[in-house]
């Protein structure tokens, strides 16, 4: 039931628009931070006294933590759309060359990460980029939810290993063959993790960083994914390698580059406080006096925060913040399958370049429109929209709408089909095309229109057709600005007076 939930979850979410992929994800995060009460007053308490904030503080950069995992996880089940192709669209690196430069000495690179922003897009721009990543995952106590998670990792390139299986040889291996290790170390590392200060107090840390660096002679870099204030795309932050230092002394020279790297992953977290997940529970390995308590009641204590829910999602044994953002989804999708039903109330989104868009669940019966300050250029009803991921466009069937002139009059438009370039918005309209000026009746038809949104050029052709009152003109091509004030053709050009 899980798998087959989270599988035809990202099959759709995956054919959506991005843009509307990250409006339904602060949709859903907005839901998760009234939702989750529980986690939300433990990151609440958390920042506080980590960062010192005012309650007011607190609960601002929580709820914007819980609008980033929203759009976070639903950019998770989007990952089967992602490609070497348009992966530097939504991911934009800061510093590649000290990657390329690391993989150049051949002892392999240890990559240290934590649980900022989207860290499954991290291992997959990394992918897709061309790095030989291999990465170690944490199995969940949901074998399903652990299978559905590296299909998808694997499915962008990357080479997973389960923690605590033999499996874990393979990093072994992957080392020495001079490949990436990917590892996230903001976790509490249990009894055999080493103590170092992080946010003013000792947590435990895991040993895999600096056991690794040790021992193949690699160099460790930080690094770290951070969501764009707009939420829409990603920044990777490349930090400086850091050399393990080998005096002879392996306790205390882990124990350096323990901290140092720490220190690394405490800054970037002060510095994007709410691309951080607050509520894990990062010390709870109790340190000197405190861990005087039995370890016996330190685990019955984990485990009780942990508790399932009470719903059927509460069943399927994982992650808590996973099940509340998942059940806000659903919620989402019963109210979106209602819409599709009803065929009202469509969604919008704001696009670039002062596009706007408003899409119901299917897809069909939707609206695009464009806005240049603040008056309406365009505004578009289209049948059916279909989201291809792999050309970067936008198909569309049942074209009808208005081009708005500065002199208050319009231009009705019309096409039987049309496509509409993802990142330009650029339009290419096909099959019957028809523009019909509303004031003097004037009309153009032609077998192809393109519209370029950048310059509002306006350019026809196959059998471009004008009627003006009394005249009709004809050509092969044809160009206007987007008010069709004036034509120009080009090619065979016939004018006649009726």
């Amino acid at each position: 039931m899980l798998y087959f939930t989270l599988k035809t979850l990202s099959k759709i979410i995956s054919c959506l628009p991005y843009s509307f992929v990250i409006a339904l994800g602060k949709g859903a995060g907005v839901l998760y931070y009234f939702i989750a009460k529980k986690q939300r007053v433990r990151a609440e308490l958390t920042i506080r006294e980590r960062m010192g904030y005012t309650e007011e503080e607190a609960k601002k950069t929580i709820h914007e933590l819980c609008r980033n995992l929203g759009m976070t996880f639903l950019e998770i089940l989007y990952m089967p759309a992602l490609n070497k192709e348009n992966i530097c669209r939504y991911v934009h690196f800061d510093q590649q060359q000290i990657l390329w430069e690391a993989l150049g000495k051949k002892h392999g690179v240890v990559l240290v990460a934590c649980h900022m922003d989207n860290w499954e897009w991290l291992g997959a721009s990394l992918a897709l980029n061309g790095f030989p990543l291999s990465s170690v995952e944490k199995p969940q106590p949901n074998r399903v939810y652990s299978d559905f998670m590296n299909e998808l990792r694997r499915g962008v390139g990357q080479e997973i290993f389960s923690r605590g299986t033999s499996e874990i040889l393979g990093c072994a291996r992957a080392l020495k063959k001079g490949r990436m290790l990917g590892l996230v170390a903001d976790q509490d590392g249990g009894y055999d993790g080493i103590f170092v200060p992080f946010l003013g107090k000792m947590a435990s840390t895991p040993v895999g960083p600096v056991y690794f660096a040790r021992k193949f002679n690699a160099p460790i870099i930080p690094i770290f994914i951070v969501r764009n204030n707009d939420g829409v795309g990603h920044r990777v932050i490349v930090d400086e390698p850091i050399e393990y230092v080998n005096t002879g002394n392996k306790e205390q020279d882990d124990y350096n580059v323990t901290l140092v790297y720490t220190q690394r992953v405490e800054a970037i977290i002060k510095k994007y406080p709410s691309n951080w997940i607050w509520f894990q529970h990062r010390w709870n390995t109790p340190y000197g006096d405190e861990a005087e308590g039995s370890k016996e009641e330190i685990k019955v204590a984990k485990t009780s925060a942990f508790e399932d829910i009470k719903d059927f999602l509460g069943m399927i044994h994982i992650p808590k913040f996973v099940r509340y953002i998942l059940a806000a989804i659903l919620f989402a999708a019963a109210i979106i399958s209602w819409l599709m039903f009803s065929g009202k109330s469509p969604m919008e989104v704001a696009l670039d370049n002062g596009v706007k868009a408003k899409f119901s669940a299917t897809l069909r019966d939707s609206e695009i429109s464009r806005e240049k300050d603040g008056k309406p250029l365009w505004h578009f009803k289209i049948d059916e929209i279909v989201n291809d991921q792999v050309t970067s466009k936008t198909f569309l069937k049942g074209i009808k709408g208005k081009v708005y002139r500065s002199d208050g009059t319009f231009v009705d438009v019309s096409a039987d089909e049309g496509e509409m370039e993802t990142d330009s918005q650029n339009f290419l309209l096909k099959k019957n095309v028809m523009a019909v000026h509303s004031g003097d009746g004037s009309k153009m038809t032609a077998e192809e229109i393109f519209w370029e949104q950048k310059t509002e050029v306006v350019k026809a052709e196959g059998n471009v057709q004008f009627w003006k009152g009394d005249w009709y003109v004809r050509g092969d091509k044809a160009e206007s600005t987007s008010e069709f004030k004036k034509i120009h053709l080009v090619g065979n050009c016939r004018m006649e007076r009726k």
